[in-house]
């Protein structure tokens, strides 16, 4: 059923609107960032692994898939309007069960399948989200009236082996954008972290932040 969907948006919503000539490699790109959602991508590098001919192609391809909200663009923040798009940008699907149905792919995809979930969220919110790679990384910032005002991080789980790499990203964006209180969102795992200076750390299961069951110094 959602593959039929997919299929009947393609079609329908897209191909049959915009004239789409070269019908397979429009699907090639859309199964491709189907498969690879949640990854950085440019414009040329996708012209180069699909084989278009043009980046302005896969620029208007990827147009028409969010104009019919098949996917979505989040770009690295930048001050500079012109940098921020001629930059990397990542990629994320409208549903994680029709991503699954369109590339086939069940399991294995824990952690991209919760970024994707978190990002859909915070766009059902009417928020305006980027993501973060300089000094350090982080999967969410979140933007009010020109200033960042929220750093999340996404992590299935956390032991020993990524506690430290998944922290520090959201550290680091904390310290670049001045933000006293990070949000790491988990699948099950729960804790708040009491920094130096004052800063806080909220460990989250998905569950509660989706449904606003969390404390209220972090309803949404």
């Amino acid at each position: 059923m959602l593959r039929r969907t997919y299929e009947d948006i393609l079609f329908r919503d897209i191909v049959a609107r915009y004239g789409i000539r070269d019908v397979k490699m429009f699907r090639q790109m859309a199964r491709y960032l189907f498969s690879n959602f949640t990854k950085e991508a440019s414009y040329h590098s996708l012209k180069t692994a699909l084989g278009i001919k043009s980046a302005m192609s896969v620029r208007s391809y990827a147009h028409y898939m969010e104009e019919a909200y098949l996917l979505f663009e989040m770009f690295n923040y930048q001050h500079s309007l012109k940098k921020q798009y001629a930059g990397t940008r990542k990629f994320f699907v409208v549903d994680n069960g029709m991503r699954n149905a369109v590339s086939f792919r069940f399991s294995g995809d824990w952690g991209r399948m919760l970024e994707n979930l978190v990002f859909i969220e915070l766009k059902r919110r009417g928020l305006s989200v980027y993501f973060w790679r300089e000094d350090g990384e982080c999967d969410f910032l979140v933007e009010k009236k020109g200033r960042i005002m929220e750093a999340i991080q996404c992590s299935c789980t956390i032991g020993e082996k990524n506690r430290e790499r998944e922290i520090s990203g959201l550290l680091a964006a904390m310290d670049r954008w001045k933000i006293d209180s990070g949000m790491m969102i988990t699948y099950t795992h729960e804790e708040e972290l009491d920094l130096p200076g004052g800063r806080k750390v909220r460990l989250i299961p998905a569950w509660k932040w989706l449904t606003g069951n969390m404390p209220p110094s972090i309803q949404p």
